[in-house]
């Protein structure tokens, strides 16, 4: 069972740092896309894409204004 995303484990977890690719558009890290994907306007939604670490796309995520359809997906 894994319970840790830390040592061997980390390169499952959302802020390992390996591009994402959904479509045409690239996010450096899961937590960037998920992040990301939840903002309805798309200057947040580059806000976020810019974010210089998964930490930062993740706070960012808490301050954008999330598509209505979010808590459906």
């Amino acid at each position: 069972m894994i319970d840790d995303f830390r040592g061997p484990a980390y390169f499952l977890s959302n802020f390992y740092r390996h591009p994402v690719r959904i479509g045409d558009d690239a996010y450096p890290t899961a937590e960037h896309a998920f992040q990301a994907l939840k903002a309805d306007d798309p200057r947040e939604r580059a806000w976020v894409i810019a974010s210089e670490t998964p930490l930062i796309a993740k706070r960012r995520g808490r301050k954008v204004r999330v598509v209505e359809y979010w808590s459906d997906i």
